[in-house]
């Protein structure tokens, strides 16, 4: 009974590893389809972000951005620089996906909200208040912009052709947009990206702030 359960755990896995590999895949594909150029200040936003999000993890561990710079004998700027192409790819999915979002005119239902946020409780281990007054109450559009984002990844994954798979051709709501040149929204926080897939999907961080200054 333990071998058939270890073996049905391992097959979910695999399953799901092999279906995120795909959905990075085509959300590649479109991205790299678009060329288009990113608003400097949506990019040091991002960077922003990222290091708040630092910061928060950071916090976890009893540290913060200034120790871990010390740590490292690196400065602020050095930090900015490093994160620099990861926020700049991170900035360009998610325009392509808000765009794909836009274009479907998808929606996300109270009930939506609350399940993610139920998850996001269970992952940090705390209550569902706790999580609101993390991300706060005014920033919660940008939880439901998250959301929004990962409708794009399922919508594009479900209608792209990926390792020559059959499927309907691939959106062009994503090429019909571009970014305006103007100073993004500031929004909570996010996590550095790994894959293509990751970098758009984000969770709001807590709202405090750290500095850009060179430490």
């Amino acid at each position: 009974e333990l071998k058939k359960e270890t073996k049905k755990r391992l097959e979910s896995y695999a399953k799901a590893s092999s279906e995120n590999q795909m959905k990075d895949q085509a959300l590649q594909k479109v991205v790299d389809a678009q060329k288009f150029d990113i608003p400097n200040q949506m990019v040091e936003d991002e960077i922003d972000r990222m290091i708040q999000d630092l910061n928060n993890q950071l916090q976890y561990q009893g540290m913060n951005v200034d120790m871990y710079l010390n740590y490292m004998q690196q400065t602020m700027q050095d930090l900015r620089v490093q994160v620099r192409e990861d926020a700049e790819k991170s900035v360009k999915v998610r325009i392509v996906l808000e765009n794909v979002a836009n274009q479907e005119k998808f929606e996300i239902s109270d009930e939506e909200m609350e399940k993610e946020i139920n998850v996001m409780a269970a992952q940090y281990q705390v209550t569902n208040e706790q999580i609101k007054e993390m991300i706060g109450m005014d920033n919660l559009g940008y939880l439901k912009k998250d959301l929004m984002v990962k409708k794009a990844i399922e919508f594009i994954y479900e209608n792209a052709n990926v390792g020559g798979a059959a499927k309907k051709p691939a959106t062009k709501a994503a090429a019909e947009k571009k970014p305006a040149a103007k100073t993004a929204e500031k929004k909570p926080a996010a996590k550095k990206a790994t894959t293509t897939k990751a970098a758009a999907e984000k969770k709001p961080a807590a709202k405090k702030q750290t500095k850009k200054e060179d430490k």
